[in-house]
């Protein structure tokens, strides 16, 4: 890994640095500090590829979610069903203006009666 490897860099540069005593402080701690960052964000990291691992695993073994035929795209385009579509709007409009012929003739009734 990368992140390994750049932390195994800077512990050694670490370490020549606090044996050398011509060095200064406020080089060397901001080393340490930098250090120890990497090595959490290391460590994090390592969790969460661990967990990804984990969680990939665990979906793609599962005797529920095991995909054994995978899909296959269609070989030509699917049409649109604009018959059934013309026919299905037809009759969902003769119902309605029915229901609407219905409704005003008993409104107009209404009005007569009480009006």
């Amino acid at each position: 890994m990368c992140s390994e490897s750049r932390i195994n860099e800077m512990d050694i540069t670490l370490s020549h640095l606090q044996k050398n005593p011509q060095t200064n402080a406020p080089a060397v701690i901001l080393l340490q500090s930098q250090l120890e960052q990497k090595e959490v964000q290391l460590v994090s990291f390592t969790r969460e590829l661990r967990d990804v691992y984990i969680k990939n695993y665990s979906e793609m073994n599962s005797d529920l979610t095991r995909v054994e035929n995978p899909p296959v795209p269609p070989i030509n385009p699917v049409a649109s069903k604009k018959r059934q579509i013309v026919l299905i709007a037809l009759l969902l409009g003769a119902i309605t203006s029915l229901f609407m012929a219905f409704f005003l003739e008993y409104l107009e009734k209404m009005s007569r009666k009480y009006g």
